[in-house]
């Protein structure tokens, strides 16, 4: 497949749903695996490391929200996360 007909094809990809973007790996699941045929080698190859990278990134996203959740607080009784007041406490 040439450059112009790999475009034409995520483009109508993406219009199955928004999420289906060039950020998503499913978009390029998707595709390589509906063109499995038409594709060359490099191109499976490119593709392969298009969604292994984009995984890597959400991985690693992932962990860094992860890392930052005070454990102690989000298992605690919702009436200990607030004062007196109602105002939610804040979490230094």
């Amino acid at each position: 497949m040439d450059s112009i007909e790999i475009t034409t094809e995520l483009n109508k990809i993406n219009r199955i749903h928004s999420s289906l973007d060039e950020t998503n790996p499913i978009t390029y699941i998707i595709f390589q695996e509906s063109f499995r045929d038409k594709l060359s080698e490099s191109q499976h190859a490119w593709l392969d490391m298009k969604v292994y990278e984009l995984n890597h990134k959400a991985t690693t996203k992932l962990e860094m929200v992860k890392s930052n959740i005070d454990v102690g607080l989000a298992m605690a009784d919702i009436r200990d996360k607030f004062d007196d007041h109602g105002i939610m406490k804040q979490v230094d």
